[in-house]
């Protein structure tokens, strides 16, 4: 695999095309990732750790990229928000855990990304220091009540609302399945939205609380901030 992605940097070199940059390389992010990646560099490999990485690193600069454009335009105030828990969806239980339980290397997905976009959100806060950037911590949000469902008074952590098969979590609500009796005590309306009241939970935390649902202050307490 090296020895192919040393003939292609050759070849490469010899047309007169930019050298792609090793996906290991520390300075492998930003605008470098749009013009490709070499995944046959030293000690790397198309594995699934490294698609991730590259994955994440894209999403995170895209986001970055996209606050960048509001600051110019002349935003303030950005509430950004996480991944939400993916494992704990019932379209991914229902695809991958007969247990009923939440799906660990999902959730770690999410739990990687979330780290990565709080990292840049913190960078970009010291840079730009009249942009006040409040991250959304939306997976604990949504793990606690699916941890203890009763406390926050759901009976159903993982089973939607409307949808089709096991935990009805194979297909999407429609016109033609008729939802539960019951959408106040489900976390989750159909495979992947939740329900309004797991929303209103939402927003209340998002709005009136501060960490670590929200960092550094709650939506209530930015909205307030003078700029």
């Amino acid at each position: 695999m090296r020895e192919f992605g040393a003939q292609m940097q050759r070849k490469a070199a010899e047309l007169g095309l930019p050298l792609i940059p090793p996906s290991m390389d520390s300075e492998t992010k930003g605008l470098k990732l749009l013009q490709g990646v070499n995944y046959a560099s030293a000690g790397s490999g198309i594995l699934n750790s490294t698609g991730l990485f590259f994955l994440i690193q894209l999403l995170v600069w895209t986001v970055s990229s996209q606050l960048q454009v509001l600051y110019e335009f002349g935003a303030r105030k950005v509430v950004v928000t996480g991944l939400s828990p993916l494992g704990c969806c019932p379209s991914q239980i229902a695809k991958y855990n007969l247990t009923g339980e939440c799906i660990g290397f999902l959730n770690d997905v999410s739990k990687q990304y979330n780290a990565a976009l709080m990292t840049m959100l913190l960078e970009k806060r010291e840079k730009l220091k009249d942009f006040h950037l409040v991250y959304r911590n939306l997976y604990d949000i949504l793990t606690e009540p699916i941890a203890s469902p009763a406390m926050y008074g759901f009976n159903f952590s993982n089973t939607a609302c409307c949808g089709v098969g096991r935990l009805n979590g194979k297909f999407i609500c429609t016109a033609f399945f008729l939802p539960c009796d019951d959408p106040p005590l489900h976390i989750f309306f159909d495979y992947y939205h939740p329900t309004d009241t797991m929303n209103y939970l939402n927003f209340r935390k998002v709005y009136f609380e501060g960490p670590p649902y929200n960092i550094p202050c709650s939506a209530q307490s930015l909205v307030h901030v003078p700029i």
